[in-house]
């Protein structure tokens, strides 16, 4: 088979494509669970060590601080838990890579409401 028949040939054209897209969804899905999870520790931190109750930086402006941490935490996992269930869905990811942004947008949840009375 020559040169030119076998780069026209479909099939491994879209071998290409899912070794691309299987490539791309790993990448972003892995910097944005990367990004939650830096977000989602700190928040815990704050949370738990009640650091915030303390900290004047924290405590500035409604806690406005925290409150960015906590909604770019949770898009951030919203958005690789969108990514990781359509490349489940196209089969480039296994199903149970849907857990961790699933976990990280919950803690992420959970330590913001913790925090609660320091937003209102």
């Amino acid at each position: 088979m020559n040169a030119e028949a076998r780069a026209s040939d479909p099939v491994r054209s879209r071998m290409w494509g899912r070794r691309i897209g299987r490539a791309a969804a790993y990448l972003i899905a892995g910097a944005l669970n990367t990004f939650a999870l830096l977000c989602v520790l700190l928040l815990w931190a704050s949370w738990l060590s009640g650091a915030y109750h303390s900290d004047r930086d924290l405590q500035e402006n409604g806690g406005i601080f925290l409150l960015v941490i906590a909604v770019f935490g949770g898009l951030s996992a919203g958005l690789a838990l969108l990514v990781s269930v359509v490349a489940a869905g196209l089969r480039w990811m296994p199903r149970w890579a849907i857990a961790m942004p699933g976990i990280l947008l919950a803690f992420t949840v959970l330590a913001t409401c913790g925090m609660a009375e320091i937003f209102m």
